[in-house]
C-alpha cells in the first residue's frame, strides 16, 4: 500500500524543488531543497538532507512556502532562514486573522479536524475572541495575557475549560513565533495540570497487562492485545478494523481508517480517515497472536464478509469508542491502575518495541509517527529496571576485569540472566502441558 509519504514524495510540485546529490558510484548521498529567493529572483536559497531524510525535505519546502506566500501578501519581511530570530518584529496581523491562518495552514498539512477535536478546538478559541479578537500580535504582550487569565478563571464555568483555552493560546503564540510573527511568546505560565502528565505515567508491565485483558468482555478483549502487540493502535482504529484489515495468510493487519462522529461531533460513529496520513500503515501480526486473532473471528464474525466489523456491538453496526472507554475504565479498576487510559497502551507498545531491539525508525512506523520529538517525548517512557539493567550491562561488557570482586559480579550477573531463562523456559513448557491435556 503507498504510504503518505511515497504519495507526497511523487506528486508534482509547483514550488520548489529537491535535487539529488550522488557520489561516483551514483549512490545517493544527499538531498537539496531549494527556491527561488524572494528578494533576488537570480539567486537560490537551499538546504541539504541526508539520504535517509526525503520527507523532511519536502516538508521543509513548505514551511518555506508559507513564508514567502505571507512576504507576498505583505503580512511579514521575508528573511533567509539563518536570519530569522535576529532581531524579530512583532506582526501586525491580528489574533483572528492569525487565528485562521494558522488553522488553515494546519489543514491543508493534516487534513480536516475529526469531530471532536474540531468541536473542542471551537469551544477555546471562542473562548479567546472577545478579548484578543482585534489586538495585533505585536499588542498581545505578558501583560494582556496575564490581565486575560485573570478575567477568563472567574468567567469560564469549568477549571478544565480554563485550562484547556489557556493551552490553546499558548500554542497559537508559540506557533507565532515559529512562524516568525513574534519575538518570543507571551504565554510565561505552565499549562501542566495537577495530575501526572501522561509522559510521565509508567508503562504497563506482563502482570497488569494480563490482568486488564482478562478482566475485559471477550468479546473485545483481542482489543487489548491489538493496542499493546500490534502497531499500538489507538482506541478509533481498533474500533474501525473490518475483516478486509486483516491478512490471516500473511499475517498482516491494515490500518486504514479510524471510528468518529460527524464534522460536529454529533450523529452516529461511522469510519472516518484516519488522524493523520502518516497513520495509515501496514503492521505485521505477531505469529503468537494468531490463534487468539482465529479464534475471536470464528467466534464473533459470522459470515466472514470481506466489510464486517472485526469488533460488534450487540446491537450490531460499529463499536463505539466509549464503550470500549467504559470497559477499559473497569478493568483498569482490578488491574490497580487508575492512572491509565487506553490510550496507555499504545505507550507501552512504542516503549517494549524499543526495549525489544526495534529502531526509532521502526518504532515510528509502527505508531504511525513522521515527528521524532513526539515519538521520542511521548511515546516512548522510562522503565527504570530496564534502564539499570542496561547500565549495568554496558559497564560489566567494558570495564577491565581487574579485581575479584569484578569477576564474581559479573559471574553473578551472568547467573540471574540463566536462572530467569530456565524460569522463561519452564513457564512455557508448563503451558504447553496444560495445552495438550
Amino acid at each position: 500500500m503507498e504510504d503518505a509519504t511515497t504519495r507526497k514524495r511523487h506528486r508534482p510540485r509547483r514550488w520548489g524543488t529537491v535535487i539529488k546529490r550522488k557520489d561516483g558510484d551514483g549512490h545517493i548521498i544527499a538531498y537539496v531543497a531549494r527556491y527561488v529567493n524572494p528578494l533576488d529572483k537570480t539567486k537560490k536559497i537551499g538546504k541539504q538532507f541526508k539520504p535517509e531524510y526525503l520527507a523532511q525535505a519536502y516538508e521543509w519546502l513548505d514551511e518555506e512556502h508559507y513564508q514567502v506566500m505571507l512576504h507576498e501578501k505583505g503580512i511579514i519581511q521575508w528573511q533567509p532562514p539563518a536570519e530569522r530570530g535576529k532581531g524579530t518584529t512583532d506582526s501586525m496581523m491580528t489574533f483572528e486573522e492569525w487565528t485562521r491562518t494558522y488553522f488553515n495552514k494546519r489543514k491543508e498539512k493534516n487534513g480536516q479536524m475529526r469531530g471532536r477535536t474540531m468541536r473542542r478546538t471551537k469551544l477555546s478559541v471562542g473562548r479567546l475572541m472577545p478579548y484578543f479578537r482585534t489586538m495585533t500580535l505585536r499588542e498581545i504582550t505578558e501583560d494582556e495575557v496575564a490581565k486575560w487569565r485573570k478575567t477568563a478563571k472567574k468567567e469560564i464555568p469549568s477549571p478544565d475549560g480554563y485550562e484547556k483555552a489557556s493551552f490553546m493560546l499558548k500554542r497559537l503564540m508559540n506557533a507565532a513565533v515559529k512562524e516568525g510573527l513574534k519575538a518570543e511568546n507571551p504565554c510565561k505560565y505552565s499549562t501542566a495540570k495537577s495530575k501526572p502528565r501522561k509522559e510521565d505515567i509508567r508503562p504497563l508491565d506482563k502482570h497488569e497487562i494480563g490482568i486488564l485483558a482478562a478482566a475485559f468482555p471477550e468479546y473485545t478483549r483481542l482489543a487489548v492485545w491489538l493496542s499493546v502487540l500490534v502497531g499500538g493502535l489507538r482506541i478509533g482504529e481498533v474500533c474501525a478494523l473490518r475483516l478486509r484489515d486483516v491478512d490471516l495468510d500473511n499475517g498482516l493487519l491494515y490500518v486504514r481508517h479510524s471510528v468518529d462522529r460527524g464534522a460536529d461531533d454529533l450523529g452516529p460513529y461511522e469510519l472516518c480517515p484516519t488522524k493523520t496520513r502518516n497513520s495509515e500503515r501496514v503492521l505485521p501480526i505477531p505469529s503468537a497472536l494468531m490463534p487468539m486473532l482465529r479464534n475471536h473471528i470464528e467466534r464473533y464474525c459470522p459470515g466472514r464478509e470481506p466489510d464486517s466489523m472485526l469488533f460488534k456491538p450487540a446491537r450490531g453496526g460499529i463499536l463505539p469508542p466509549p464503550t470500549l472507554q467504559a470497559q477499559f475504565r473497569n478493568a483498569r479498576r482490578k488491574a490497580g491502575r487508575d492512572d491509565i487510559s487506553f490510550h496507555t497502551l499504545r505507550a507501552t507498545h512504542a516503549t517494549l518495541f524499543m526495549i525489544k531491539g526495534g529502531t526509532l525508525r521502526e518504532t515510528m512506523n509502527e505508531l504511525g509517527h513522521h515527528d521524532i520529538d513526539v515519538a521520542v517525548g511521548y511515546y516512548q517512557r522510562v522503565v527504570p529496571e530496564h534502564q539499570r539493567e542496561v547500565s549495568e550491562r554496558l559497564a560489566s561488557d567494558y570495564l577491565p576485569m581487574e579485581t575479584t570482586e569484578m569477576v564474581e559480579k559479573a559471574i553473578a550477573d551472568i547467573d540471574r540472566k540463566i536462572r530467569r531463562l530456565q524460569a522463561r523456559r519452564v513457564e512455557l513448557e508448563t503451558h504447553l502441558g496444560n495445552q495438550t491435556v
